[in-house]
């Protein structure tokens, strides 16, 4: 092949790499990771106890929530050194260069075994398919990293006693690096030489030097699946590799076959809007009620839904504490979280009100509904009651509204009822702005018949059929009975 068509091919499959890992700053966690490592940074120590969430240390103490506190530590620090390095923009070049980095890694190792340029490129794109499902602002990606780099390193004896280094820093962001050891017994192995076997014990013992030593949480473990599969998928490249390299195919074919799948592969994160966006992503996050509880020093003991948790302490945190967030750390207040949440109090438990007040809550920042399964949060329903005196509607927008117990000086607070057209107005922006989640428009048809309004709820019906993106037989017989029920 001539240089320069491999140049190009290289520099496309860079450009792929980068397309498919440069999705906006948005997962739920990353808000809370960031916060952790900004507290890590400032205050020189790991966040024990728990600085965050006033919800923690209620009940009984949990074996693993020190664990969960501290294992990512290093993984956090650098997070929120990338973003203070420049903001959202180099937290997302950070996570674009370890996921391409782990991808070349895996071409190296397969063009070492293979002496096949093809062989190296098939082995990035299986490596990028797999990553890009899985890769977010996770400490999960250094373990992607992880896995390809141990296996580049240990092959070569340049590198290989730096390896037991890899697995120190490994083990003090991400506890996936258990992978890691798998990687090295495939080296070990396949070498079968005692300088193998000693820098596998050493980096097996240099993932005790952490905070927890080698203490293993009962965490789940959701990472394990994609990276294991990653790991699989980068060792069938070596053979796939060895099959590409014996069989005769015209060298034509294979550029103008791998030009293809590169433009494949790129057109998907392209086509989803994905690509390029050096960003966070806020449009769905409660940013009007975070400014309006600054703009009025509002802060204390807020509930709130898991999901915003972490977005909340990034923001509010230390002039306000979360009741839940992504961490879980208190899986005993979890019960409450939900009777509160959707309102589902059985007959002689304390109702949604005592609950709050049991905790002490001062304000409430919440959205309407779980969108992936258009689950409405009933506690609105609850708030929204005329009678209700005790919290005051102060704000809403199209993503989630505040309640306060008083309103604050210059504020005039709303009308309870108003919760009810500010659910409405917020499944509409959802759909708008995530279109694949339209649930929330059913389940808003639902709460409007239950009321009586059979117009609305013929609204939200058909709104829903609109924007849905399965065939729903059930949906579009109902809506034929709203029609017909004037």
């Amino acid at each position: 092949m001539q240089p320069n068509v491999r140049l190009a091919i290289l520099a496309a499959l860079a450009l792929l790499l980068v397309a498919c890992f440069s999705s906006p700053f948005q997962d739920d966690d990353a808000w809370w990771l960031l916060t952790t490592g900004q507290y890590i940074v400032h205050n020189h120590k790991l966040p024990v106890p728990d600085p965050f969430a006033f919800t923690t240390y209620i009940g009984k103490p949990e074996p693993t929530r020190n664990f969960q506190l501290t294992h990512q530590w290093l993984a956090d620090a650098m997070l929120y050194l990338a973003y203070a390095a420049g903001g959202f923009p180099v937290v997302v070049w950070l996570r674009a260069v370890l996921m391409a980095a782990a991808c070349g890694l895996a071409g190296l190792v397969a063009r070492r075994r293979s002496g096949n340029f093809f062989a190296a490129v098939a082995a990035v794109l299986i490596c990028a398919a797999i990553a890009y499902r899985f890769a977010g602002d996770q400490p999960a990606i250094v373990t992607f990293f992880g896995v390809a780099a141990a296996m580049a390193m240990a092959e070569d004896r340049r590198w290989r006693w730096a390896v037991p280094l890899l697995f120190l820093i490994w083990a003090n962001c991400d506890d996936g690096f258990w992978l890691g050891w798998i990687a090295l017994a495939f080296c070990c192995v396949e070498a079968r030489r005692r300088q193998m076997w000693i820098v596998a014990a050493l980096s097996v013992l240099a993932c005790g030097i952490n905070p927890n030593g080698f203490y293993w949480s009962a965490l789940p473990l959701w990472p394990a699946a994609p990276l294991v599969a990653l790991a699989a998928g980068y060792i069938r490249s070596l053979t796939v590799a060895a099959r590409i390299r014996a069989a005769r195919v015209s060298k034509r074919f294979l550029q103008w076959a791998l030009a293809a799948a590169i433009m494949a592969v790129a057109a998907l994160p392209v086509w989803q809007k994905r690509a390029f966006q050096f960003s966070a992503w806020e449009a769905t996050r409660p940013l009007g009620a975070v400014k309006f509880l600054t703009a009025h020093h509002t802060g204390g003991l807020l509930f709130n839904t898991e999901e915003d948790g972490g977005y909340l302490m990034w923001h509010l945190w230390p002039r306000a504490r979360v009741f839940a967030d992504g961490r879980r750390l208190n899986r005993a207040v979890l019960q409450d979280y939900r009777r509160i949440l959707y309102s589902r109090v059985t007959p002689g438990e304390k109702n949604v009100f005592q609950l709050l007040d049991q905790y002490g809550v001062q304000a409430i920042v919440t959205t309407a509904y779980d969108y992936p399964t258009g689950s409405p949060h009933f506690l609105i329903a609850m708030l929204a009651d005329p009678n209700q005196t005790q919290w005051k509607l102060v704000y809403q927008d199209g993503q989630a509204m505040v309640f306060l117990r008083q309103a604050p000086p210059g504020v005039k607070a709303l009308p309870n009822i108003a919760a009810l057209s500010s659910m409405e107005a917020q499944c509409a922006a959802h759909i708008r702005l995530v279109p694949g989640e339209p649930l929330c428009a059913r389940e808003t048809c639902k709460i409007y018949e239950h009321l009586g309004n059979v117009l609305r709820a013929r609204f939200w019906m058909a709104y829903y059929l609109e924007h849905k993106k399965a065939p729903d037989p059930a949906a579009e017989t109902e809506y034929q009975r709203l029609i017909r029920n004037k």
